[in-house]
């Protein structure tokens, strides 16, 4: 009978002891120190309850349910009966104060305890969605994870003395500098957890004399929520379809746009891009594969019976060519087997058809065959175009006037910050007719484009320490002002091309203007930066008017004019809060 009283009593007091840890893990206004059990219920305990009693004391937070849903996805926990996201639960207390610091503490002191309190007093999602890590990293990088010597004491004096400007380097270059701003999740999670730290300090008054510091750097936290969450959509977007389509028709592809570093740079990516259909092989594979190849074509070919066009079965599939579609030169198709103009793997010759050939040459499936055709070199996959030309996506008045009206100035390369987006003029507004073949002159050609598009004014923002000038290219075609600092220019550049009225574009002061289209303007925001390569769109009466005689023009207009100009490619995305 006592046995049984003392296996009861034990039982009761296990169950106590579960009950107050649970209350005090879900009670999150009451500190960290709760009551906690007698000494001697933790000495013996039952089976059933070692697993859930190791739970507890390894998290400050109960979870009834933990769904992990993917790498980049958020994590809900169940909380009593409520299902949340992590910082859901961080957001209701937010505004409790659970610190009080010593008056005559040193800031280094009173910057260490709070950031342990932050550390212990709130819910931690499972190790697995790395939260935690990412949290361990700021503190690694502020010198707050460890004891400050060294390094990391000088890291934590600048968080103490100007915890904005930390804030601001960790979420800008340091950011783009480890390649965090790849990861959508790190975009999405670590302003989040510095938001409840900076949130921390202000409400525990941690550092009373750096109010206004540890506000400003809640700003800039805001800004990084918004700005750094549009780096993917922005490196997708842009250039949009209307600045490739400029591209595609005022640059010169076998001169080259773009410098002969960002060519290189770009030819060997190309090289080392791995085809959908290409599997590793030995070294010795390509001469296996040279042989067999050439057996094959000595084969000696089968008879075949003629079939005449009119015993033909005619194919419901029309693969005649629009008469309307430009061949410049017999380029190797590519395909299936490859060939050219004159030899088609599918056996079309001049005229169309499965069965039909347009002579004795052309290989087709019911054309005999005098001579074995030669081996055809299998160029594979990669002269497939991925996507149509981006001049399909972009109006034909427009892409017809365009290369006869305009032509490409100055090629540079440089970091423009957007100072304005403009909305497009309204519909009724200078709208040119579309239903004749008409070629629009320039200046009609650019009202239509303010029309149909919006218009970005960027700025220069030559960064101060990143040690970064801004470019002339070699392909460049116009007038420049070569009296500027921190510019450099590239040899084969033409920079006192006659332009007529146009003003020499200055790099470090001109602002330049582009069109873009209403999705792609969507993703920016004012005072961002993007680097990469901007070209001039020179009206083509500018340069003809040196032809003419420039003497007389000269007198009649200044030369304070202005060109828009178009984007030819993104390299770097830099928030508008960026230092170094």
């Amino acid at each position: 009978m006592l046995e049984t009283n003392r296996t009861v009593l034990e039982f009761v007091l296990e169950e106590t002891h579960i009950l107050n840890e649970v209350w005090r893990c879900g009670n999150a206004n009451e500190p960290a120190a709760a009551t906690k059990a007698a000494p001697n219920s933790r000495k013996r305990k039952k089976a059933k309850f070692v697993k859930m009693e190791a739970k507890f004391a390894q998290s400050a937070s109960t979870f009834d349910s933990v769904s992990v849903k993917s790498a980049d996805s958020s994590v809900s926990m169940r909380i009593g009966n409520v299902e949340k996201v992590w910082w859901e639960a961080w957001m209701e207390n937010r505004s409790v104060r659970s610190l009080f610091c010593g008056q005559d503490a040193l800031h280094f002191q009173r910057i260490s305890d709070a950031t342990m309190v932050f550390n212990k007093n709130r819910l931690w999602p499972p190790t697995e969605t790395q939260v935690r890590n990412r949290w361990d990293q700021f503190q690694v990088y502020v010198g707050l994870l460890n004891n400050a010597v060294g390094d990391d004491f000088l890291r934590l004096t600048n968080f103490v003395q100007n915890p904005a400007r930390v804030i601001q380097i960790y979420l800008s270059s340091y950011f783009i500098e480890k390649g965090l701003h790849f990861s959508k999740y790190n975009c999405d999670i670590i302003p989040k957890l510095l938001y409840f730290y900076v949130n921390f300090l202000l409400v525990n008054e941690v550092l009373p004399d750096k109010g206004d510091n540890l506000h400003y750097a809640l700003s800039i936290i805001e800004s990084a929520k918004t700005e750094l969450a549009l780096y993917p959509q922005i490196g997708e977007s842009c250039p949009d379809h209307f600045n490739l389509t400029c591209k595609e028709l005022l640059c010169d592809d076998s001169q080259g746009t773009l410098s002969d570093t960002n060519g290189t740079l770009a030819d060997s990516n190309a090289e080392t891009q791995i085809q959908p259909d290409s599997t590793p092989v030995s070294p010795q594979s390509p001469k296996k594969t040279k042989k067999k190849k050439k057996k094959k074509s000595q084969a000696k070919p089968q008879p075949m019976t003629e079939v005449s066009a009119e015993n033909s079965i005619a194919s419901p599939v029309n693969f005649s060519v629009s008469v309307e579609c430009e061949i410049t030169s017999p380029a190797i198709l590519s395909g299936w087997g490859g060939g050219t103009a004159a030899v088609d793997s599918w056996g079309e010759g001049a005229s169309s058809g499965w069965g039909n050939g347009g002579s004795a040459s052309i290989s087709g499936w019911g054309v005999v065959v005098d001579t074995p055709a030669a081996p055809l070199e299998d160029v594979g996959w990669e002269s497939f175009s991925a996507l149509p030309p981006a001049s399909s996506f972009v109006s034909a008045h427009i892409t017809r006037a365009l290369p006869q009206t305009h032509i490409r100035g100055v090629v540079e390369h440089a970091v423009r910050r957007v100072k304005a987006i403009i909305p497009p003029l309204e519909q009724d507004t200078i709208k040119c007719k579309q239903e004749d073949n008409t070629i629009l002159n320039s200046i009609a050609l650019e009202n239509e484009l303010k029309r149909c598009y919006w218009t970005v004014v960027l700025e220069p923002w030559p960064i101060e320490g990143a040690q970064e000038f801004i470019s002339i290219l070699s392909t460049s075609k116009g007038n420049v002002d070569l009296h500027a600092d921190q510019m450099t220019v590239e040899d084969g550049s033409i920079n006192d091309l006659y332009v007529g009225s146009v003003k020499p574009h200055n790099c470090l002061s001109d602002d330049i203007t582009i069109f873009l289209e209403d999705e792609t303007r969507k993703v920016l925001r004012l005072g961002m930066g993007l680097g990469g390569t901007w070209a001039q769109l020179l009206r083509a009466s500018d340069c003809a008017q040196h032809v003419k005689g420039h003497e007389e023009k000269e007198e009649e207009k200044s030369p304070d004019e202005r060109r828009y100009w178009f984007l030819l490619e993104v390299l770097r995305i830099l928030p508008s809060y960026y230092i170094v």
